[in-house]
Parts: structure tokens; sequence; C-alpha cells
């Protein structure tokens, strides 16, 4: 992605989003926003159709709540174009609803392009970094949405149900090529699945992937094999070589199957930024060392994001 067109669709996002909402918004508490809806019933919509505003960690935070509504036979679908076989495999379904939806849920900034495609539906906008709990994020999403549908006449259980564990029964893809790969490489102590790219944050994590390289060079040398992961574009883009590296798949593992991968038993964990990559290994209950892209909020993100699930704060082992 060009961080230039992606921080203009940024700005422009949100100077949309707050005309919008300055008109037709109610703000149930900080970093919440519902416009209100005329459809009485009707499926619960995840919007994560724009990526580059509802990244992919941000949809895996939603991934306890789709399992919970799905499982007390509300119709949850999931507009998303890159996580569909996880999002199903936790019994939601895929793509948008023939009909409007009853709510509409999806980032703050997403307010415009849902309310234009749903205007008759309730939108849902939640800014993660405004709101005001010391909870872990999956837990603030589910508390926030279930709250609204009891609004909208839908009684969906209490956030003690919700299942933070996910056990997603995830299929392993049929013969991907990268698998063969991991099988033929000599594990060592583990595998330990690395990734040093950003897309938000890009300027302030810049300045700390010393301290992540120092990390992936420590591991390696205390017998852990080094899987370096990331997107097609990221390793065109990179002239860098890490002679550290046991396995290159950079381009290989699409985001749905990230967490099939880190399911591997020959897999330790990941180590990365706090991104898609980390919540992924969280799924799959793998470690997670991790440095924060800012260090002035890394209280803040540690709190929330990391692990982003109540119940798995043991899986972080390292964290600056």
């Amino acid at each position: 992605m060009n961080l230039v067109r992606y921080y203009a669709a940024k700005v422009l996002a949100v100077l949309r989003t707050e005309l919008l909402i300055a008109r037709r918004a109610e703000r149930p508490e900080a970093g919440v926003v519902v416009i209100p809806g005329s459809v009485r019933s009707g499926p619960v919509l995840f919007d994560f159709s724009n990526p580059a505003l509802v990244h992919l960690g941000d949809q895996l935070f939603h991934v306890p709540l789709a399992e919970h509504l799905a499982a007390r036979g509300i119709e949850v679908f999931v507009d998303t174009p890159s996580l569909k076989q996880t999002f199903a495999a936790v019994g939601a379904k895929v793509g948008a609803p023939g009909t409007p939806p009853l709510l509409v849920l999806s980032k703050k900034d997403a307010a415009p392009e849902c309310t234009s495609r749903f205007p008759e539906s309730t939108f849902l906008g939640i800014h993660y970094g405004l709101l005001k709990t010391e909870e872990q994020i999956a837990l603030a999403i589910a508390r926030i949405t279930l709250a609204e549908l009891r609004k909208l006449g839908v009684g969906a259980g209490s956030t003690s149900e919700v299942p933070y564990q996910m056990d997603l029964r995830v299929a392993q893809p049929e013969q991907p090529t990268w698998l063969a790969k991991v099988r033929a490489l000599e594990p060592g102590k583990g595998l330990i699945a690395w990734n040093g790219y950003l897309g938000s944050g890009h300027f302030a994590g810049q300045r700390r992937k010393g301290e992540l390289e120092e990390k992936v060079r420590e591991l390696r040398g205390a017998g852990y094999r080094i899987v370096h992961l990331g997107s097609a574009g990221e390793k065109s883009a990179d002239r860098a070589s890490y002679p550290f590296v046991d396995l290159d798949l950079r381009g290989e593992i699409p985001p749905d199957e990230a967490v099939p991968f880190m399911a591997l038993p020959e897999v330790v964990g990941v180590l990365s930024f706090d991104t898609f990559l980390t919540h992924a290994a969280t799924v799959a209950n793998k470690k997670i060392w991790v440095v924060m892209r800012r260090k002035g909020n890394a209280q803040q993100f540690r709190q929330r994001f990391v692990p982003f699930v109540p119940g798995k704060e043991h899986l972080l082992v390292w964290f600056v």
C-alpha cells in the first residue's frame, strides 16, 4: 500500500466522519458513535469491506463476538475481502446480506461508507484509541455491541458468555506450497514467524526496527528457526538482506492462512510489531514477542491489544 495514499485516505475518512456524526450521531460513551436507523429486524453485519479503514488485526478482534452471535442463532454476516475462512469457521456468513441489516458494526471512520451502503440500518462505530476503558479490546467490542443490540430489541447474552478462547476449527488449506517448505525445514527448537513491516504507524515504528532485528538475531542464536512473513508487495519493496532468516515465505501465505500457519505444531510463536500476525498468533495460542510501534502509549496497547482477549495473557513472553 502506498503510504501517502493510505494516510490521505485516512485523513479524508476522518473529516467525512466528523461532519456526518456532528449531524446525526449519538455518543453513548467515549470512542463510540451510533447513527440510528429505521430497520427493526434483520441480520447483524460486520462491515470490513474497506481494508484501509479496518485492518486485518482489527477484524480478528471481532472473531469472538461473531462466534457468540452465531451460536445464539443470530444471523451474522461479515463483509471481508481477506478473512472469509476465518469468520466462516465460527459460523458467520461471508459477504453482505441481501436485506438491510438491523445493525452495521465497523470502525468509527467507516461511518460515511457504511451509512451510504445501508442508509436504513443502525450504524455502530468504534474508535479503539478513544475508548475510556481498561478492558481488552475484544471484550470492549462485545460489551458495546451487545448493549446496542439490546436497545434494538435483540437479547444476545452477556460478555461473560463470549468465547474468547476462539477454538476456530480452521482446517489447513489443501496442500499449500508453503506447507511443504515448512515441513522440509529442520525445526531446531521450533519455528518463529518474524515480520518487521508496518502499515499504520509506519513512521513511528521505523525508529524501533533495530530492537526487533536485535531480538530476532538473539532468538536465532538460541536455536530457533526464523520464518520471514509478509506480503508480496512488502517483499518486492524491501531491498535489505536478512542472513538470520531460515525460510522466506513473504507473499506465499495469504491472510486467511495465517492462523492455520501459526497453528502448526512446529511454530512456537511470532516476533513482530503489534500487527495482524501478533493477533493471529494469539488466536492460535502461540507465544508472542512484540515491539510496540509507539513507546508513548505502549502500556495502554499492552493492556488492551496484546493479547486482545482475556485469558491469554500468558502468551506474551517479551514486550518492549
